[in-house]
């Protein structure tokens, strides 16, 4: 469905230019100085410029609009590892009526875990990936 819209949208910017030349009231074109950036103006200011303009455009916003945070890649790309580690951590670290912060000794214990299988993650986008697949673990009742 998402490829759907993108075809219909290189469709309307790409048909844009022969709608343009099958009217019959199509102006003639001005003349064109000899230089680099006269060309590339009048370029810019034909149909087919602002076709290339409308695709480019949409393109760019699509692909900001539609990144996913650090943190989610990981959650996807690591979710057995990070599921492992908090079992792991879950099995460590007891739960004890004394007190204490007994859920951020687990974060570390889990995120020291992944660290030394892989150290070349990023720890603050790790601890966000290890948090919501924690949660998701703990509503699946997998925990």
């Amino acid at each position: 469905m998402k490829y759907i819209s993108w075809i219909l949208i290189m469709l309307i910017f790409l048909l844009w230019p022969l709608m343009a030349l099958a009217q019959d009231t199509v102006p003639e074109a001005a003349p064109v100085d000899k230089d680099i950036w006269g060309l590339v103006w009048a370029f810019l200011n034909s149909p087919s410029g602002l076709a290339v303009i409308g695709f480019l455009l949409t393109f760019i916003l699509g692909k900001v609009f539609t990144a996913k945070p650090k943190w989610k890649v990981y959650a996807d790309k690591y979710r057995p590892l990070l599921i492992a580690a908090i079992k792991k951590a879950e099995k460590e670290i007891e739960d004890d009526p004394g007190g204490g912060n007994k859920g951020l000794a687990r974060l570390d214990n889990a995120l020291k875990y992944i660290l030394e299988i892989n150290a070349q993650l990023d720890k603050s986008a790790l601890k966000e990936a290890i948090t919501a697949v924690h949660a998701e673990a703990e509503k699946d009742k997998n925990l």
